[in-house]
């Protein structure tokens, strides 16, 4: 079989990314087109802030758990954690991850009590990000491995200890999926696989951002299915990759003999149709696609999806 290249098309829905700077005012900011929106003042001089995967954001200032509306800046208070952090990622809907003392603590959103993790060995001079399912510290840039219920540290691994200092930072789902650390005026992009960046959008020209966050939209858990039935039972009809799909480029279908009957562009849904709208015949197909983890390393997956009518 010929394995035809893919045309590099990313797809990306509007990412949720607001700062805080000193005294606590809150902004929306747009990395792709470098522009920031002032939404309004908190009136706190957050030390961090995080958004849980509910889509709401969180702050922490002098151990005291708030919660932030996104539209009018407007705060509540959730509780003291007795923990006096200035680092704040969420990991799912209730849970928040935060260093202290060089130990990783979980908040919970619910009455803001906090428990112990375990012993990271570094301190951040600045946040604490989630890629997938993995913690980074930023900065220095430390991988922290957890395990599947986020409640036992499994290996802490320095990948940079010379970063720039950075008091916030975010997950960005841009052309790769990297971090965006708020160093002083500069914006600068970090490769987490290696420690590498490079300085963006220089005139958004923020002085002290001790808060950053992003609700994400990435993950690399795309599977896809490989059996479907086409036969309008309103059961398994369609092929489509499963969980996230913004690091996907387009999709090829290719019958047993190599040739393309099909090629499926954002939100990557097949029905078992030609190119010309034809219903194809049963059997064995194959798909190709690429996507991008890391930073900017494309991965190609082949497999063969089974279509039954």
């Amino acid at each position: 079989m010929v394995l035809l290249p893919l045309i590099n098309v990313k797809v990306f829905s509007q990412q949720s990314i607001f700062t805080t700077v000193s005294g606590g005012d809150l902004y929306s900011i747009d990395i792709a087109n470098c522009s920031k929106n002032f939404v309004g003042a908190t009136g706190i001089g957050f030390g961090d802030i995080a958004f849980t995967k509910n889509g709401i954001l969180w702050g922490i200032s002098n151990a005291q758990l708030f919660k932030i509306d996104t539209i009018n800046a407007n705060t509540t208070l959730i509780g003291n954690t007795g923990i006096g952090a200035v680092s704040l990622v969420g990991i799912n809907d209730t849970i928040l991850l935060a260093e202290f003392q060089s130990n990783l603590y979980g908040i919970n959103t619910n009455d803001a009590s906090s428990y112990l993790i375990g012993e990271i060995g570094y301190q951040a001079t600045g946040d604490l990000v989630l890629i997938d399912k993995t913690v980074y510290m930023v900065t220095p840039l430390i991988k922290i491995e957890l395990n599947s219920s986020f409640t036992e540290i499994l290996s802490v691994s320095p990948i940079s200890l010379t970063l720039p200092s950075c008091e916030g930072a975010i997950v960005f789902d841009g052309d790769f999926v990297s971090i965006i650390g708020f160093s002083g005026t500069r914006l600068i992009q970090i490769c987490q696989t290696d420690g590498s960046y490079q300085e963006i959008c220089p005139n958004l020209n923020f002085n002290g951002t001790p808060g950053a966050a992003s609700l994400s939209n990435y993950s690399v858990n795309n599977e896809l299915v490989n059996i479907f039935t086409p036969n309008g039972d309103g059961i398994n009809d369609f092929f489509q990759p499963i969980g996230e799909l913004n690091q996907i480029s387009d999709i090829l279908i290719l019958n047993r003999w190599g040739n393309v009957v099909r090629e499926l562009s954002y939100p990557f849904i097949w029905d078992g149709t030609s190119k010309t709208g034809n219903e194809l015949a049963e059997g064995v197909y194959y798909y190709i696609l690429e996507r991008t983890e890391g930073c900017s390393d494309y991965i190609q997956k082949q497999s063969m999806i089974h279509l039954i009518r």
